[in-house]
Formats: C-alpha cells, sequence, structure tokens
C-alpha cells in the first residue's frame, strides 16, 4: 500500500461539545446495511430489517452517550452500491451526529468498499463533518480534541495489517487513533504477527473492523477492539456491540513525545438477535420425541441455533435429523441441527445378536469399519449407518 499520499485534515469541533475531561469515542463496524443473511434460510429477508432498526437504536444510544467522535470501520453496507431507500436511510441517521456537531469518520470495508473512489454511490458525500477515509491513509486532526485519526478505506485493493505502518508515523497530536478494516486472521501465527503490527502503530486506541463478534486484539501498550455488528449477522458465537471508548483526562498542550491516555472500552448492546449453540447428549433421551420436548424447551424465536448432538448414542438409537429439524424450526429464527454422537465403546461390545443372524453379521460388519477408522468423519459415518441399519433391522421407523 503507497504510504505517500497521505494527507492532514483539521476539523474543529463547536465550544458546545468540547468534553471537560478525555473525549469519548463512538466505534462501531460492520453493520451491514442491506447485507444478505443466508444463514437465516427463509428469514434472512426479514432480517435486513432488524438490522436497519438496530442501527437507529444504536445511533439512538450513541447521542444519548454525547461522544465527540464517531468512528465506523468498515461494512456499514452490505454491498458497495446501496439502493437509494437503504442510502437515503444511513444518511438520515449519520446526519443526526452531524446535526450536533459530532464527527463522523468512516473506514470503507470489503463489503461497502469505495468503488472508482467514491463511497455507497455518493450517498454520504455533501454531509457536514462526516468523511470516508480515501484508498491511501488519511490523517484527519481534530485539534481541540488533541487528537489525530489515522484511516484507511477498502478500494479495489484490499486494506492489509502493514497499513499500520502508517499510523505511527501521524503523531501530531498528543492522542493518536487507528481506524480501519482488516480480515483477522483464523492462524495462531497469523495472529501473532498481527499482534506485533498493532503493537508497532504506537497508537492510543486502534479501532478495528472484520469480526461480526467483538474482539478484544490490544497488544503491549496499544488498545486495539473489534466491535463486533451492533446486530447478529453471521452464524458465530460471541457478541457484537457498539463500543464507548473513553480516551482519558485531558491536559495542557505539551510537547511530543508524551504519554497517551489509557482508553477505556465499554459495549453499548443494541441487538435484539444472536446465535446460539446447544450440546446434547443422545444417550440421555429415551426417545425421539424426549430429544424434541428438549430442543423444544430452549426455543426463543430471536435464536438463530445450533443444536450439536455429541458424546454417546445407544447402538440402535437412530435420529432423523431433517424432519426433527422440520418439526422445531418454527420455534427458532433459524434452527440447524447436527449429530455427531456415536455408540458407546461399551455398548458396542456388549451388543449380543447371533453371529448368523442378519443383525449380527451387519453389527460385525460396522464394528470393524468403525475400529479401522483413523478419520473422525469416517468414523461417525460408521456408527450412523450401524444405528440407522440396527434400528430398521428391528423394525422401527425413522419418523
Amino acid at each position: 500500500m503507497t504510504m505517500e499520499t497521505t494527507e492532514t485534515m483539521a476539523v474543529t469541533l463547536p465550544v458546545e461539545i468540547q468534553p471537560e475531561g478525555g473525549p469519548a469515542i463512538f466505534h462501531l463496524a460492520d453493520v451491514r446495511l442491506g447485507g444478505a443473511f443466508p444463514f437465516l434460510g427463509d428469514a434472512g429477508s426479514a432480517h435486513r430489517l432488524v438490522v436497519r432498526e438496530t442501527f437507529v437504536r444504536a445511533v439512538d444510544q450513541g447521542l444519548g452517550l454525547a461522544p465527540a467522535l464517531v468512528l465506523i470501520t468498515g461494512n456499514l453496507f452490505g454491498t458497495p452500491f446501496p439502493p437509494r431507500d437503504l442510502a437515503e436511510f444511513a444518511r438520515a441517521q449519520l446526519a443526526r451526529f452531524s446535526e450536533r456537531g459530532i464527527p463522523v469518520l468512516v473506514a470503507a470495508g470489503p463489503l461497502d468498499a469505495c468503488y472508482e473512489r467514491n463511497y455507497a454511490s455518493g450517498a454520504l458525500s455533501d454531509l457536514e463533518r462526516v468523511i470516508v477515509f480515501p484508498e491511501t491513509p488519511k490523517a484527519i486532526e481534530l485539534r481541540d480534541l488533541d487528537l489525530t485519526v489515522v484511516g484507511v478505506s477498502w478500494g479495489a485493493a484490499p486494506v492489509h495489517a502493514e497499513a499500520l505502518a502508517a499510523v505511527s508515523i501521524h503523531r501530531h497530536q498528543r492522542c493518536l487513533i487507528g481506524a480501519l478494516h482488516l480480515e483477522i486472521p483464523e492462524s495462531e501465527e497469523g495472529l501473532r504477527a498481527l499482534s506485533r503490527q498493532i503493537a508497532a502503530s504506537g497508537a492510543g486506541y486502534l479501532a478495528l473492523g472484520g469480526s461480526p463478534v467483538r474482539r478484544d486484539l490490544s497488544a503491549e501498550a496499544v488498545a486495539a477492539w473489534c466491535p463486533g455488528s451492533p446486530e447478529m449477522v453471521a452464524a458465530q458465537e460471541g457478541e457484537g456491540s457498539p463500543l464507548l471508548v473513553r480516551l482519558g483526562e485531558r491536559i495542557a498542550a505539551q510537547p511530543v513525545p508524551v504519554a497517551q491516555p489509557v482508553p477505556v472500552v465499554r459495549p453499548v448492546p443494541v441487538a435484539r438477535r444472536r446465535f446460539v449453540r446447544h450440546t446434547l447428549e443422545p444417550a440421555a433421551f429415551n426417545s425421539t420425541e424426549e430429544l424434541a420436548e428438549a430442543i423444544r424447551a430452549l426455543a426463543d424465536p430471536n435464536h438463530a441455533a445450533l443444536i450439536q448432538m455429541r458424546g454417546n448414542s445407544r447402538i440402535n438409537q437412530f435420529i432423523a435429523v431433517d424432519d426433527l429439524r422440520n418439526r422445531l424450526a418454527g420455534s427458532f429464527l433459524s434452527l440447524e441441527i447436527v449429530d455427531d454422537s456415536l455408540p458407546s465403546p461399551a455398548d458396542l461390545e456388549a451388543v449380543a445378536y447371533p453371529d448368523l443372524s442378519v443383525a449380527g453379521r451387519f453389527v460385525g460388519v460396522a464394528r470393524a469399519e468403525m475400529a479401522r477408522s483413523s478419520d473422525p468423519e469416517a468414523m461417525r459415518r460408521a456408527g450412523a449407518a450401524l444405528r440407522m441399519g440396527l434400528w430398521l433391522l428391528e423394525g422401527r421407523r425413522s419418523s
């Protein structure tokens, strides 16, 4: 990423919102207005309206907290070309901050990336005090806050963690803030590399995007957070919400370098829906109906639920997962049921079917297949075949 094109812009806050103590930042990311939510199936379309309603609540909360600055780090929209009504909706909400004299700084993410240097078809371009970072790092000084924010947007090229190096060279005010959306690595090695780059940025706070759930990625003296989505947008455990970041007491102007104030980060929950995971052991239930009642007891229309059946199942206990899901899905926002259970080793040893019977031969073949399966998935398939076969051979029905 080219670093030479950075520039500085001054923004002076009106007297009425200058803080007595340390400035507060209201930090949002991954709102995904107008996004697609395929993990919710048929409920995905209606969920787009819920995301909009939650964004209004987030703005309500932000205005009530009277921050000195709002940062949005990626994926405010779920598309770089929002339809006109959605663009006007987002514009109207951000204008509520602007009308109060509160600057809003936006770093585009991969879903709402700048297209030909244009963000959201220009929907925010003429809003006073609303600034969208370009595709090369830009420093914005808020002199009344003794604060510099360095941000960069996604465009034709993604923003990589190397862009954090651009933050450290822009220490013009007492507080240094970075604002960008990253692809958060999943590997331990990748996370360690990111941690080193965060620490080297020298920022007092890094406002990051890139995770649908809240993540603290702070390293050494640098506080770095992904707030997560204000409303659920992915089938992932954890919660997201806007963050109120208070940077600490202001002091009289001093020559650089001076110690940066230590930020205090507080979640501001606004979501109504969430993803949940429940684990059940099939062997604990005497019948499929008993299992269904246990799942029904967990039902919540605001939960996208994953029911994982793990541990032991009886050797002849077959569960028709699709049928069970279809029966119970109406009680949840969405429902997925996965059966990863296995017959217990004790049951496999104790099973007593005559060797020459069909059931006995079938058990022998399945037991041998499980014994030589080194792959857990292959063992699971063999165990599932055993359970279903015995269920049917004993004259039962999968329903």
